[in-house]
């Protein structure tokens, strides 16, 4: 695909402006359900991964379907939380819809900026 035809990313950060620890979890909620009302006719993708125990696995929701995968406990939640990233994004390639809201907490995923990488690919595999 010729890079000219490659639709644009928007990476959404306005959740980002405050400060978890000054935040309450009802402004967040508040603020994401507002932020939802912008996105009508896209597919919602939540994911996340953690440690818990010393066991370590992501997971996403997508359509109401939870998806899930243990990982090996020698795993960092960064990398629980790409591997879920990574996931959605395969997932994405499956599905006929054209629009897709990638719900992530993984401020480490943002910073790396590997989305500018991973996002290109899916969309050239998925038009290939």
């Amino acid at each position: 695909m010729p890079p000219w035809r490659v639709p644009s990313i928007r990476l959404g950060l306005e959740l980002t402006r405050s400060k978890k620890e000054d935040t309450r979890p009802e402004e967040y909620r508040a603020a994401f359900a507002q932020l939802l009302t912008s996105y009508p006719d896209h597919v919602v993708i939540y994911t996340d991964g953690s440690r818990f125990d010393g066991r370590v696995g992501h997971g996403l929701i997508m359509r109401g379907q939870v998806l899930r995968s243990a990982l090996p406990d020698t795993c960092s939640v960064y990398t629980a939380e790409l591997s879920a990233i990574l996931h959605a994004l395969k997932e994405i390639q499956l599905c006929r819809a054209h629009k897709y809201l990638l719900c992530s907490d993984s401020s480490q995923f943002r910073e790396s900026r590997l989305y500018t990488r991973l996002i290109p690919w899916l969309l050239l595999s998925k038009t290939a």
